[in-house]
């Protein structure tokens, strides 16, 4: 059972950190184009 969950929150954390890279690349390019 603690090896299902350590696989499951290391998905979660890399689905987060996958997201949180995405949404700061799309501000920071929204941004630059909307403030431009």
């Amino acid at each position: 059972m603690g090896f299902t969950y350590n696989k499951q929150f290391k998905q979660i954390r890399n689905a987060w950190q996958f997201w949180f890279a995405v949404g700061f690349v799309f501000t920071a390019q929204c941004g630059g184009f909307c403030i431009a």
